[in-house]
């Protein structure tokens, strides 16, 4: 495999690069690691709202 088998992987919140993958390979929603933690910090309030309201 040489540098031109890949492509860039671009998280989808902010742009930032990511890393690389095979050309034919897909990615679904990639984040990058702060992203992917304000998402999951985001689903915890959810989660505790909802169990306030019941």
């Amino acid at each position: 495999m040489n540098m031109y088998d890949t492509k860039i992987v671009i998280c989808i919140n902010c742009k930032k690069p990511i890393g690389e993958i095979e050309l034919d390979s897909t990615m679904d929603n990639p984040l990058c690691g702060q992203c992917a933690l304000e998402e999951s910090f985001s689903m915890t309030k959810s989660r505790i709202k909802i169990a306030q309201v019941m």
